[in-house]
């Protein structure tokens, strides 16, 4: 079964949510930047292994709650974006 953060990466609720333990090894976005959906906005390393964490609506970035080199818990918010209006009618 899905699990809850694939659930709401799912939903395209613009909140971009560590999918478990990690750190951050880059950070694509900046707060009032415009993104699309599926552009990749954190890197985040874990087990050995780097996993994209991209955008699940297009819009504008809002928030970046991570830098570079943090450690960051399962679930922890890493980035909010809120959805452009057109978009959001669209999905």
């Amino acid at each position: 079964p899905p699990t809850a953060s694939a659930r709401a990466a799912a939903s395209g609720d613009g909140r971009l949510l560590a999918p478990m333990d990690g750190r951050i090894v880059a950070v694509k976005a900046a707060a009032g930047a415009r993104v699309d959906k599926g552009q990749t906005l954190v890197v985040l390393e874990a087990m050995k292994m780097q996993h994209q964490i991209k955008a699940n609506v297009s819009g504008t970035v809002e928030t970046v709650a991570v830098k570079e080199g943090d450690q960051v818990s399962g679930r922890a918010l890493l980035v909010l974006v809120k959805a452009d209006e057109a978009a959001q009618a669209a999905e």
